[in-house]
């Protein structure tokens, strides 16, 4: 067991995960908490995280041509164990409350969208929860967004969409989970989630 909390942001791109990040963090900081706030794979400079994100987005100019789907989940799950040891765990232990924006649920999800085969995502799920077996999330939020950009976009996102509903009615876990739906253009999600994480103590450990 950890001293800090664990909040859990998920769904598609485009969804307002790091806006809402970002709002949450402000709003507990000004409440006197201490927040860390950490982006999957990765975002801090340096980071092997930031390296995959890199390779992801913009391979060949990281002089790649191309990665398989395959390999790219793979290389996300590694990205996702050197951040919880690097950052992630100490935070949580020194008794941050941690808002991820992203979980290992993404692995699995856009591993099923893009075509990574069943054994290799059942594989790599039992290597994200042996590595997050430390912590238990006090809650975990999936937001959906809204299809608001060109067709070709709103077809992705509705097939993720999708996954992320699938993935998350199969789900049997020890911590609640909500799948929240933008309301309008400035939904604010951050306080839906802040009212909830009040009533249930911010105190409790995760």
């Amino acid at each position: 067991m950890t001293a800090g909390r664990l909040i859990v942001l998920e769904g598609p791109d485009g969804a307002g995960k790091s806006t809402t990040s970002a709002r949450l963090a402000e709003r507990l900081r000004s409440a006197g908490e201490c927040v860390s706030c950490f982006a999957l794979p990765g975002n801090e400079p340096g980071s092997l995280g930031k390296h995959v994100h890199g390779l992801h987005h913009e391979p060949t100019r990281h002089g790649v041509r191309g990665i398989h789907a395959t390999a790219l989940q793979v290389l996300h799950a590694a990205a996702h164990i050197d951040s919880i040891y690097t950052t992630i765990r100490p935070a949580l232990e020194r008794g941050d409350i941690v808002i991820m924006d992203r979980f290992w649920w993404s692995t699995l999800v856009y591993g099923r969208v893009t075509g990574v085969d069943a054994v290799t995502l059942g594989l790599l799920q039992q290597l994200a929860e042996h590595h997050w077996r430390f912590a238990v999330p006090s809650a975990a939020y999936v937001l959906m967004g809204q299809s608001d950009g060109p067709p070709s976009a709103q077809s992705q996102t509705d097939q993720l969409r999708h996954a992320y509903s699938e993935f998350v009615a199969a789900l049997t876990v020890s911590f609640p989970v909500r799948v929240l739906h933008a309301s309008g253009v400035n939904d604010h999600y951050a306080e839906q989630i802040l009212q909830e994480f009040g009533a249930r103590g911010r105190r409790s450990p995760a």
